[in-house]
């Protein structure tokens, strides 16, 4: 119960040293959001967006004419993609086309695979890629595995028609026929619905032009406005009051809980008062049930990096070496969380870890709510992160108080 009282003591006095800067307070939270605005503007001015056709080759291996069918189907289907275009090559040429950089990548469809595939049995694609053209070529191996994903599904439903003409005893050949018109009319079906590129359009590029630029852009002044207020919070501390308060019981961590909670609520606040005013003038397009998504997932990118830098504030004794550490932290979480260089840029091998960095997935998940419209996220990481960070919280200020007896 005291500590209770202590908390709500200490964000009352928190809450008290905000307003005594009610006239340079203001300008610190203004100016990220008017530098970060000037910069939006001037890149979405500088850089042209332009479509570019990418153009992968299909190499069939396969002797069969129903491999040959499909493949030449599948070459001459402009739908897939306004900005993919496969060509009918042999391997060499697909090879030479790679080296010279003409080609993004090639995709291969071995021998056997049509009898592979009606025996039930798996039948992969391999995909060649281009090492200067990496990025490209992740793409094409996306939309080739939803390729073979359709390639599946045609197929246990070929199987399913295979088995029961068997039973009323039809003809191999006039059988073979039927399912073979079948696979190609459901995959020439599948492929003409233009839902194929769609499936990996999840996450928001930087084709968006200023609205991706603008949503980076305020996640970016978030996170510094969570910088800004721990350090003005940290800064105006008299020792000679927090001996005494020590002395009365008061713990290290009721302060660092204190400062947190003031933050969080504070950064929210005005993180709301903006998106509204975005939504309000029509420069972000956001209903109203997904302003609420929204600002749960800013609350809790602010609650964990507000818990993150007071984790710092407590380690490190000499105040410049810990503002040093507290932004240098920071500038790495607007990294990995790809709002300064976009995650489409990093290596391939990098993604696994994006989906485990909390800031990645709120950057992601409000990308997707306020580009592409998206009604659903996904909390898990977030929240296990900032459970992680409270556990760190409270073991800091333990260590902290230890070590000062």
């Amino acid at each position: 119960m005291r500590t209770i009282h202590s908390l709500f003591i200490f964000i009352a006095n928190d809450f008290n040293r905000i307003k005594r800067k009610w006239i340079s307070l203001p300008l610190l939270f203004v100016s990220p959001f008017l530098f970060i605005f000037l910069l939006v503007v001037l890149l979405t001015q500088l850089m042209q967006f332009e479509e570019r056709t990418l153009e992968v080759g299909i190499v069939n291996q396969d002797d069969s004419e129903e491999t040959a069918v499909l493949v030449s189907s599948l070459s001459d289907t402009s739908d897939i993609s306004d900005s993919l275009r496969l060509i009918e090559l042999d391997e060499r040429e697909a090879e030479a086309a790679v080296s010279e950089d003409e080609l993004v990548s090639y995709i291969v469809f071995p021998e056997h695979f049509y009898q592979d595939m009606m025996a039930g049995q798996s039948s992969e694609l391999r995909v060649t890629g281009n090492q200067n053209r990496q990025l490209e070529s992740y793409l094409v191996s996306e939309v080739v595995d939803t390729i073979v994903r359709y390639i599946r599904s045609s197929q246990s439903n070929i199987l399913t028609i295979n088995h029961y003409a068997k039973s009323f005893d039809m003809d191999m050949e006039e059988r073979h026929e039927m399912i073979f018109q079948h696979f190609i009319n459901y995959f020439l079906q599948v492929v003409s619905s233009r839902n194929m590129m769609d499936e990996h359009e999840i996450s928001p590029g930087i084709g968006q032009g200023s609205s991706y630029f603008l949503v980076s852009g305020l996640f970016i002044t978030v996170t510094l406005w969570v910088l800004i207020l721990s350090m003005v919070l940290s800064r105006d501390v008299n020792e000679q009051i927090e001996a005494r308060m020590r002395l009365f019981g008061v713990t290290d961590f009721v302060k660092s809980v204190s400062k947190v909670l003031v933050t969080v609520i504070t950064v929210t606040a005005v993180s709301t008062v903006f998106l509204y005013l975005l939504t309000r003038f029509e420069v972000l397009a956001l209903v109203p049930e997904n302003f609420f998504r929204v600002m749960v997932l800013i609350s809790l990118h602010v609650t964990v990096t507000a818990l993150i830098v007071e984790v710092i504030d407590l380690v490190i004794p000499s105040m410049k070496i810990k503002f040093m550490a507290q932004i240098a932290v920071v500038i790495l979480i607007l990294f990995l969380a790809g709002a300064v260089v976009p995650a489409a840029y990093f290596p391939v091998y990098f993604t696994a870890f994006f989906d485990y960095i909390y800031s990645f997935q709120s950057l992601n998940w409000i990308e997707n709510i306020l580009l592409n419209g998206r009604y659903t996220y996904q909390l898990d990481i977030l929240i296990i992160t900032a459970a992680a960070a409270c556990v760190c919280l409270a073991a800091s200020a333990l260590w902290k108080e230890r070590f000062r007896r």
